[in-house]
């Protein structure tokens, strides 16, 4: 078929006609090559709320037919195949050029606006460099402290975390006075020390909460750097990472894959890297960031409540998410990408069953699921996302919209050849082939 072994997707979708609420038992035995296992996949990293009481074994997932495939992706989204691998390489590079390479400068300068302001009055607080705080984190050192206790006092190891409330504490003060002056370098010191917190908490892999697995924030931060060399992240390993801690990589990190849809989800939050006082603050309440009101002037309206690591209780009927667990029930008013860590059945979670291994990515919209794995398992995913909510919810993203210039996105889905027009991949003889693309008169 045209998703065989080396193909991008490999056993990559789910049937696109099971129901989400009611998704039955299926086998994939009939297809599968003799003496291979059939893939179990079940999800992992639950709640920790849900997952002391996660007792029974999820529905399995099973690969659709190439047919199913072409009608999840005419049907739903108004795309084709041909069409996805071009967006594939821009987003791509807009993850390079938007997401990573910003994230490496903001990372090797959070410190400096903040100090300048508490230098210029003679505050004694200085912050250290998240560069060097996360390092001395790997070396061993405490996450608050490590390498850079040096900025922190004279022979002391102080709580980076106490450092930023005093330091908070400071410019809420200095704010208040009624010197213009002091005024704006408030504004700038609250704004710095907003956004080395964030980062900061973005680096140890809580922000959002709950999407990526625990994982030593300096590894966070190397993979990050290696990740943005380059236009187009040559060295993404779908279903692996980088060496740590003199080791080669091992399933109990995250893999890349995992990695970016952790930064996507804390990107379309905080577009640019600047946070603000309405993105998802701290990472540590269940939930995520939730959209909703008018913005851009009369009639403009925010899409359906989106929904960052988890969903909160007795969520609305319509809503979005990102996450890294499959729910128990998605009604058909719910668009959500899934990122499912593939596990043998009846082993332990994070146990790899699948060829390939890696992360089971899925794509729920309209009360159906198409599940993916490969190599570009999850930029599929992430461009089915954005597809379905530009057509949806004209580009709305939570409190953000798709056409915004600091999300940079609107240009990643746009037609991929100049004129065309969408027309159904056409079938011969039971084979599948997308049609030429037509150009408007």
């Amino acid at each position: 078929g045209v998703f065989g072994a080396t193909s991008p997707y490999g056993a990559a979708f789910t049937s696109a006609s099971q129901d989400v609420e009611e998704q039955p038992d299926m086998a994939l035995a009939a297809a599968m090559p003799v003496g291979v296992e059939v893939p179990r996949y079940r999800p992992s990293w639950l709640p920790r709320a849900k997952a002391a009481g996660h007792q029974v074994a999820p529905d399995l997932l099973t690969a659709s037919t190439d047919e199913e495939v072409d009608d999840f992706l005419w049907s739903v989204l108004r795309a084709r195949r041909d069409w996805m691998e071009v967006w594939t390489e821009r987003l791509r590079e807009w993850f390079s050029g938007k997401v990573l390479r910003p994230l490496v400068g903001v990372v090797q300068s959070a410190d400096a606006d903040a100090n300048k302001v508490l230098a210029k009055y003679g505050h004694p607080a200085r912050l250290p460099p998240l560069a060097n705080l996360i390092s001395g984190a790997e070396n061993g050192g405490p996450a608050g402290g490590g390498t850079s206790a040096g900025h922190l006092g004279p022979g002391h190891q102080r709580d980076v975390e106490a450092v930023l409330r005093h330091a908070q504490q400071y410019g809420q003060a200095l704010g208040g006075t009624a010197n213009p002056a002091q005024a704006e370098d408030a504004l700038q010191l609250v704004t710095a020390l907003r956004r080395y917190e964030q980062v900061l908490l973005l680096l140890r892999g809580r922000r959002p909460h709950e999407l990526l697995p625990p994982a030593p924030s300096g590894y966070i931060w190397r993979r990050v750097q290696m990740l943005a060399e380059g236009s187009c992240m040559p060295a993404y390993t779908w279903n692996g990472g980088g060496p740590w801690a003199g080791r080669s990589w091992s399933p109990d990190l995250p893999n890349d894959s995992m990695l970016m849809l952790y930064l996507f989800a804390a990107f379309i939050d905080a577009p640019g890297w600047h946070f603000d006082s309405s993105s998802a603050g701290d990472g540590s309440a269940v939930g995520g960031i939730e959209g909703s009101g008018t913005v851009g002037g009369a009639g403009a309206t925010r899409g359906m409540p989106l929904f960052l690591g988890a969903i909160k209780p007795r969520p609305p009927p319509q809503h979005s998410a990102v996450l890294a667990y499959r729910p128990e029930k998605l009604g058909k008013g719910v668009d959500a990408i899934l990122a499912l860590h593939p596990a043998a059945g009846g082993g332990e979670a994070g146990a790899i069953a699948a060829p390939g291994g890696g992360t089971m990515f899925c794509f729920v919209a309209e009360g159906r699921l198409l599940a993916l794995t490969g190599y570009n398992a999850m930029f599929h995913a992430v461009l089915s996302f954005l597809l379905y909510h530009k057509a949806k919810y004209n580009g709305a993203l939570g409190l953000h919209y798709i056409q915004d210039d600091a999300l940079g996105l609107a240009p990643v889905i746009e037609p991929p050849y100049p004129g065309s027009t969408a027309a159904r991949p056409q079938s011969v003889f039971g084979s599948w082939f997308p049609p030429h693309h037509s150009k408007r008169e």
